[in-house]
């Protein structure tokens, strides 16, 4: 190999790396996506369409309308700034909340008390952190920036 196709090449690694790298923006709307598909499958389950003996209305029907949410924010994530980090963070701090409210049903007995509900609850919760994290954090690229 010459010395100039080792500068280039060695030129190119790092952009190279970057590139592969997903945005953080993907990463939040990956997130988004993911937590909205979790929301549907509760709601499925507690509905009765996916498995049988879960059951719960009021539990599905809250998580349809946080599926929504969930949603309605990754669609505005593609909107000019500032409407896709604001999107991001609304839709999944509603989320958290419903989920919080969730866990205080199951705490006081109202909502569905299996261990599969506390488990969803206490895993999506996390999961809806670390998006919200994402989507607050401060630096470059924000969510919702033009690459050129």
């Amino acid at each position: 190999m010459s010395r100039l196709s080792a500068a280039i090449q060695s030129t190119n690694e790092p952009h190279a790396r970057r590139a592969r790298r997903p945005s953080r923006g993907n990463v939040v709307r990956l997130l988004l996506l993911f937590e909205a598909a979790t929301f549907v499958a509760a709601a499925a389950i507690h509905f009765g369409a996916l498995l049988q003996g879960y059951g719960h209305r009021k539990a599905g029907t809250a998580e349809t309308v946080i599926a929504v949410v969930l949603l309605a924010g990754l669609a505005l994530t593609w909107r000019a700034p500032p409407w896709p980090r604001r999107a991001a963070v609304a839709a999944q701090a509603f989320a958290a909340l419903g989920v919080l409210v969730g866990l205080f049903t199951i705490a006081v007995g109202v909502g569905p008390r299996t261990v599969p509900d506390v488990a969803y609850h206490l895993c999506i919760l996390a999961v809806l952190v670390v998006g919200l994290a994402l989507a607050t954090r401060g630096g470059t690229p924000p969510l919702g920036a033009r690459h050129g």
